[in-house]
């Protein structure tokens, strides 16, 4: 037990958060095969807490709870395995056990699994060397990109769940006027098909939307036309986001809200972005698409919606729940932007 002891030592007086949490992992399996079983899951439970991915964590925990008969929490530990390690083969044979199922928010429909992101797209980041590796990216489940049956997008799905939440939780008693730029087929089906809403998709280049709009002046509306505006993955592509950011606060109503979502590299500290760069190959390698012209930072892309004159609140796995974060192929990291 030497060992053990060096990896505990710390004060009394210190919350065991305080322990790196890799220190926490090999204490609690240390305890296990000493049997002290109590004190391990103390351990994991308040490494558990730090909200950093390490792998089988939270599988351990749930082989715990599942030995106390503790259901509830064994399948909740299974889920955060899961959601946090998408290929993990024994959360999943937890899952089954409790006969857990996808269900597409988009389409309503259960599904046998959700589809990778395709190899084109991956290969030719590969190509034009880009820096970054998927993983660094929030809200994007590259291992469960796309629903099989609609097509809808790991960020499609995240959409539809704050929407179903909210119009269930909060309901208006009119329908919602809405526009959303440039829409996915799938997603635009969904909230077609949702009776609280007036919807209208809009686009600047492509004619087969409802609307044809310029997000950075859109003189065609008055000012506060609509209880919500949905910009989803636009902004990575204007010249002047924050001044598209700002016209979609002017149409936008003081009791309405907005999402705002770009790829965003968890790893940037500060927005990388270069007005020079034209070139479709250089944008491939800085900007990871030939459309782009910046990518996002975390910090950056809160601070330009901000200027652009909204307080935003980001909704994640505590606000949805694990389960329904889980069944609809999301990962931890998947983050909701509102401004309001």
């Amino acid at each position: 037990m030497g060992e053990l002891h060096k990896i505990m030592k710390f004060d009394k007086q210190r919350d065991l958060n305080s322990v790196h949490i890799w220190r926490k992992m090999d204490a609690a399996e240390l305890l296990l095969e000493a049997d002290d079983v109590d004190t391990a899951l103390s351990i994991l439970e308040r490494a558990a807490l730090d909200n950093y991915a390490v792998e089988n964590l939270h599988y351990l925990r749930a082989m715990i709870y599942l030995g106390r008969n503790d259901h509830q929490k064994a399948k909740e530990a299974a889920l955060l395995e899961f959601a946090n390690f998408p290929n993990s083969k024994r959360a999943k044979e937890i899952l089954d056990s409790y006969e857990f199922t996808y269900r597409c928010p988009v389409c309503r429909n259960q599904v046998a699994d959700y589809l990778p992101l395709p190899n084109d797209y991956t290969k030719q980041l590969e190509q034009y060397e880009f820096p970054y590796t998927l993983d660094e990216f929030e809200t994007l489940n590259h291992n469960k990109y796309l629903c099989p049956n609609c097509g809808a997008t790991d960020r499609d799905r995240l959409y539809a769940l704050f929407i179903d939440k909210i119009t269930t939780e909060n309901p208006v008693g009119h329908k919602i006027n809405t526009l959303d730029f440039a829409p996915s087929k799938s997603f635009a089906n969904y909230i077609n098909w949702n009776n609280n809403f007036n919807y209208r998709s809009a686009d600047w280049l492509i004619d087969s939307f409802d609307e044809k709009v310029d997000i950075m002046n859109m003189h065609q509306f008055t000012d506060s036309t609509f209880d919500a505006v949905i910009c989803s993955h636009v902004l990575e592509h204007v010249s002047d986001d924050v001044q598209a950011i700002r016209e979609c606060k002017r149409v936008l109503k003081n009791s309405g809200w907005a999402i705002f979502m770009s790829p965003i590299c968890l790893t940037l500290k500060v927005i990388l972005e270069d007005a020079n760069i034209t070139n479709p190959v250089e944008r491939w390698k800085y900007f990871g698409q030939d459309d782009h012209i910046r990518l996002y930072s975390k910090a950056g892309f809160k601070e330009r919606l901000t200027a652009g004159g909204f307080k935003i609140t980001e909704y994640g796995l505590d606000y949805f729940g694990i389960e329904n974060f889980v069944a609809a192929g999301l990962s931890s990291r998947s983050v909701l932007y509102v401004g309001r």
